[in-house]
């Protein structure tokens, strides 16, 4: 039976393959099309017949009934356009055929531009009243060969079809007779066919009738071992064993444990979480190192690539990045399976998260055509995981470009409504959701169809993810839709008040490497900068006088001066210039303070000028490049794994800065100590010292004020965020953060370190 569903399922096969054949052979023998062919014949006809009115013209005129004039140039004109378009050949003639008939026209011209000559010799021995001349000139004209040669261009084209046409009429016999013996061929396979196919009814009603037979019999084993586990709980209930009475008084025991092991139980646990974070270092790692390789060739760090190799790197990036996603989604669900997402809360601007959403998914919406717009009303503030908020509505938003036609807008509105809480909404123009399809939207691996999982891409996680993590800021996602018309996607987060929202914490002034000394008599300036410069992580020393500041300086070299040229003393800039002849201090960075113009132009070398009222911003980016080590900027790149190091490496070395590089926890606290980095990008999980070994030595040396950059597989608690953390730190994800994200930071913490700051003269 299984030999003839075999033969049933190849007969099928062959039997559309044999239909398919036949229609070929069908379209190849069918005989030429005629239109070509009467339309060349009627173009031939007409050159022939305008052919012979130009002769019957010329014997009119030998008879004198038409005198010549110049409208008999414009017919020879006429039939030379004639001859031109008859060289577009039908498409039947082969190369051969076309030069044959090209020929015959070469010489159709010829004649024609004879005629004209002998015309034009009789018009002018006419005008000189030599009747004689110009009645030889017109007989040689009609004894020419200008019919004569439109004849023979229409017999050499009938000759070619004639020819062509019998060659098809062989064709043809041939494919008549191919496409029969097919015919008979699919005949038999199509009855084999309908017995295979009884056949397979048969085989199917006895697989339904097994299967059914096996479903009961499973049905049945089922209840059996429910019953079976009833049994047992009520025989353990029932039973002391595994059970100690904490009363030792007779009679029934007032108070009982129960006594279970779970030592399997919490190995499997164990299992669990070291699977889970190999997981997120060994897949995210490597996928990290290839997707930033993909980058840099895409950017053109390789030269210019062919336009077929930057498809296909782009394709490998784009799979990369679903594959990414793939992961973080699947270890996403499994935390909060577990309950083990956390969520760091801080204040946060409604504005920004809706512009960090925009960013992330403006390729995408730019690829659809689809236009992003944002209504925030007011300036509203919210509690929550500013990561996980991004994460929501980055989901949100990127549905609603999927599912939008070209041409369309998504559109998010962020406004306070009368609970007083804020309202965040994603609003689409695409095709809607049933109320059906509403009812499973929120479920794992769930996509409205089948159809648009393949179209529009996803895991069907999305959603779920997006559900747990607003759940968890105490809210919950609404849809409101109507088929046709879009859909809304909505959530509630508490606002926060100006008045309750956080300041932003100063840094400890023991946190920063630099000194910084400023010397000032102007009490509210220097509080002013003692106030900004401790908030940026610097240790202030403070004067109010020349003296005092020359004292500070004997006793010990700070990093950088700050000198108000307005101080009492008067002798400011005299004493800094005599700094600049002194070699100790020759090379003190000195930033100038003064509200008078002429001051400016007696600075010397290595003072920056500092104009009054003072910019803060413009006093900061100075000071951060004087406090600086002279050269380029220095990157510590600290990863185990050598292609995230070679694309980190690429990456940093574009910025201009120079790159160390440490495949170990022990490497990486020597270099740190040999090279003082401007900066470090760490990872984790190192040989030898891991990151946490790291952070904590560094923290206990000069390198305690270091910018840092943890860049990590593994998923950070708020605890090891606290614990590695050295100056201005940022936590990375691999895999969830951007190339351009991590480019970013570092540009940014650098501190505009990588190129000279002009210094305005």
């Amino acid at each position: 039976m299984s030999q003839g569903l075999r033969l049933s399922r190849r007969s099928g096969v062959l039997a559309a393959g044999a239909l398919l054949l036949l229609c070929g052979l069908f379209a190849m023998g069918r005989p030429w099309a005629t239109s070509d062919n009467d339309r060349y014949r009627g173009a031939l006809r007409h050159l022939r017949v305008a052919s012979g009115d130009l002769e019957l013209d010329v014997l009119r005129e030998r008879l004198g009934l038409r005198t010549l004039h110049g409208a008999d140039a414009e017919d020879f004109a006429a039939l030379r356009a004639r001859a031109d378009a008859l060289r577009r050949f039908p498409s039947f003639l082969s190369d051969m055929d076309r030069r044959t008939m090209n020929a015959a026209l070469d010489l159709f011209v010829s004649a024609l531009d004879e005629s004209a000559a002998l015309l034009e010799r009789a018009r002018a021995a006419d005008a000189r009243g030599e009747k004689a001349e110009a009645d030889a000139a017109l007989q040689a004209l009609l004894e020419g060969t200008v019919s004569t040669r439109a004849d023979r261009v229409i017999n050499t084209y009938l000759e070619l079809y004639e020819r062509t046409q019998g060659h098809n009429e062989r064709s043809r016999i041939v494919f008549f007779i191919v496409s029969l013996a097919l015919v008979a061929y699919v005949l038999v396979v199509m009855v084999r066919l309908s017995s295979a196919t009884a056949e397979l009814a048969t085989l199917n009603a006895d697989l339904e009738r097994r299967v059914e037979e096996r479903t009961r019999a499973l049905s049945a084993a089922n209840d059996e071992l429910r019953a079976n586990e009833a049994r047992k709980a009520a025989i353990l209930e029932d039973s002391p064993d595994g059970i100690l009475p904490l009363d030792g008084g007779e009679g029934p025991p007032r108070f009982t444990a129960f006594v279970r092991d779970i030592t399997e139980r919490k190995e499997v646990e164990r299992m669990k979480n070291e699977f889970i974070s190999t997981v997120s270092h060994e897949l995210r790692t490597p996928l990290t190192s290839i997707r930033g390789s993909l980058g840099l060739l895409e950017g053109g760090v390789m030269g210019e690539l062919p336009p077929r190799a930057v498809d296909l790197v782009r394709i490998a990036r784009t799979n990369t990045e679903r594959l990414i996603r793939l992961i973080n989604d699947l270890l996403d669900l499994e935390k909060m399976e577990a309950g083990r997402l956390e969520l760091k809360v801080a204040t946060l601007e409604c504005a920004e998260l809706v512009e960090a959403t925009f960013a992330g998914v403006k390729g995408v919406a730019d690829g659809a055509g689809v236009a992003l717009h944002a209504e925030v009303a007011g300036t509203p503030r919210v509690s929550g995981d500013r990561d996980r908020l991004v994460q929501v509505l980055t989901n949100l938003v990127s549905n609603a470009v999927k599912f939008s036609p070209r041409g369309a807008e998504v559109t998010v509105r962020v406004a306070e409504d009368a609970s007083g809480r804020v309202r965040f909404s994603v609003v689409d123009q695409g095709p809607g959701i049933s109320q059906e399809q509403r009812a499973r939207l929120f479920g794992r691996f769930q996509q409205l169809d089948s159809s648009d999982t393949r179209s529009k891409g996803g895991t069907g996680l999305g959603l779920v993810i997006s559900q747990a993590i607003v759940e968890q800021h105490g809210s919950r996602i609404s849809v409101e839709s109507e088929e046709g018309r879009g859909s809304t996607f909505s959530f509630t987060l508490e606002a926060v008040k100006p008045a309750l929202a956080a300041a932003r914490p100063f840094l400890p002034e023991d946190a920063s490497r630099y000194d910084v000394l400023v010397t000032t008599a102007d009490a509210e300036l220097a509080a002013l900068l003692r106030g900004l410069l401790s908030h940026e992580g610097y240790r202030v020393l403070s004067a109010t006088n020349l003296a005092e500041a020359a004292r500070h300086l004997d006793t010990a070299l700070p990093d950088a001066l700050v000198v108000d040229m307005q101080l009492p003393d008067g002798q400011a800039l005299d004493w800094v210039r005599r700094l600049r002849e002194q070699p100790r201090t020759h090379e003190l960075p000195v930033l100038a303070l003064s509200g008078r113009a002429d001051h400016a132009e007696g600075v010397p070398h290595w003072v920056d000028w500092m104009p009054r009222p003072l910019e803060e911003s413009r006093l900061l980016e100075s000071l951060r490049y004087a406090t600086r080590q002279p050269g380029q900027a220095r990157v510590l790149v600290v990863d185990d794994d050598a292609g995230t190091r070679r694309t980190l490496c690429a990456q940093l070395e574009r910025l201009g800065v120079h790159v160390f590089e440490a495949a170990d926890g022990e490497s990486a606290v020597e270099l740190a100590r040999e090279t003082t980095p401007d900066l470090i990008v760490l990872d984790v999980g190192l040989p030898r010292l891991d990151g946490f070994e790291v952070v904590d030595i560094l923290r206990q040396g000069r390198g305690r004020a270091t910018p840092l950059i943890v860049f990590t597989g593994r998923d950070l608690t708020r605890m090891d965020e606290r614990q590695l953390t050295l100056g201005i730190t940022r936590h990375f994800t691999k895999s969830r953060a951007s190339e351009e994200e991590l480019v970013a930071s570092v540009r940014d913490l650098l501190n505009g370190l990588l190129a000279r700051k002009a210094h305005p003269s």
